[in-house]
């Protein structure tokens, strides 16, 4: 079964340069690309009208919950170009980018404890109003160099597995705030985490280099 939501609109919005970039409609349509017939769709596909860019398909996966809103990637699963490329195209980028990550204020809360004393891999998601607290959801990193063409997900969506239903609220540590915070962070992306006897996060480190 295939389910399909009309009238839907694509508006590129540039905070940077306060300018919206492109005003699309058309439907997006929901199918299964590798799960059975009995489960929820995992792919997207976007049709629009009137425009010279095609919408393309996408899989699409829960991230995580914080701060009050729900997370969703999104991952181009078709041949030829789609209109993320055009995200590509203004930022100078070769190819459009591998996730766009979509977030939705939803109020919903996760009350999950801090870990104590401990090392693990999670993502970050964005900091606090405080700017001295993040938001990082426990995973499982499970990278790998190797191209295989017979995956049925690209790479960057199986680049971590999350058991956790959402993120928790870390404080960073007084003395390691600038170290940590001076070097740029990017949400999404998986960290190596030490934390001490309070909960306080001691060394947040890129996975890739850790």
């Amino acid at each position: 079964m295939r389910f399909v939501c009309q009238s839907v609109n694509f508006i590129f919005y540039n905070r940077e340069t306060n300018e919206t970039i492109g005003d699309y409609n058309g439907q997006i349509e929901l199918d299964r690309y590798n799960v059975e017939s009995d489960e929820v769709p995992d792919l997207i596909s976007i049709n629009l009208r009137g425009s010279d860019w095609p919408g393309g398909m996408y899989l699409f996966k829960h991230r995580t919950i914080y701060d009050g809103k729900r997370v969703m990637s999104w991952f181009f699963a078709g041949n030829g170009n789609c209109i993320l490329d055009m995200l590509g195209d203004i930022n100078n980028f070769e190819y459009a980018p591998e996730e766009v990550i979509f977030e939705k204020v939803t109020r919903q809360k996760i009350k999950l404890s801090p870990r104590k004393d401990s090392e693990f891999y999670a993502v970050f998601w964005g900091l606090d109003e405080d700017k001295q607290s993040i938001w990082i959801d426990e995973a499982q990193w499970t990278p790998t160099d190797e191209y295989d063409s017979q995956d049925s997900y690209p790479m960057r969506m199986t680049l971590y597995e999350d058991d956790m239903p959402g993120s928790s609220l870390y404080s960073i540590s007084e003395d390691k705030i600038s170290h940590i915070l001076g070097n740029p962070i990017y949400a999404g992306e998986v960290y190596f985490v030490q934390t001490d006897e309070n909960s306080n996060i001691i060394n947040f480190e890129n996975a890739a280099f850790n």
